[in-house]
C-alpha cells in the first residue's frame, strides 16, 4: 500500500477549522512560519515535524501561498506555488524546489500584515 497524497484539509473538529496538513493537527501557517521566517527552510520543517515528508511541507506552503492571509506570503509565495503546482499535483517533487525564505523578515507570530 503506498502512502497517501499529501495534502491539506479543514476539518471543524482538528484546531477549529484551521488549514492542518493532512492527517496531522499541525496549522498550514505553522510549517509556513518555519520554513518562510529568518533563517527557515523546508529541512528546518521537516526536522521540527520529523514525521512530516517535505511533499506535506511543499503542500503545506503551496496553500498558504495560495490561499493565505497574510501580506508576507502572498507577496513571496503566490508565483512560486502557481509556477510548480503542476509539477507538485503530477508528483513530480523532484521539480519542486522549495519555496523561498524570509531571510531579513521579522515575523511576529500571529501578525496578520
Amino acid at each position: 500500500m503506498s502512502a497517501p497524497e499529501p495534502h491539506v484539509w479543514i476539518l471543524p473538529g482538528v484546531q477549529q477549522g484551521t488549514p492542518c496538513v493532512g492527517g496531522t493537527r499541525i496549522p498550514v501557517e505553522t510549517i509556513a512560519r518555519l520554513v518562510y521566517g529568518p533563517g527557515g527552510s523546508v529541512q528546518l520543517a521537516t526536522g521540527s515535524y520529523p514525521h512530516l515528508t517535505r511533499q506535506q511541507v511543499l503542500v503545506a506552503c503551496w496553500y498558504v501561498g495560495m490561499y493565505g492571509t497574510a501580506v508576507w506570503s502572498r507577496r513571496r509565495w503566490r508565483a512560486w506555488a502557481a509556477g510548480h503546482a503542476d509539477a507538485m499535483w503530477a508528483g513530480r517533487w523532484n521539480e519542486v524546489p522549495d519555496p523561498p525564505n524570509g531571510d531579513n523578515v521579522q515575523l511576529a507570530l500571529g501578525s496578520r500584515s
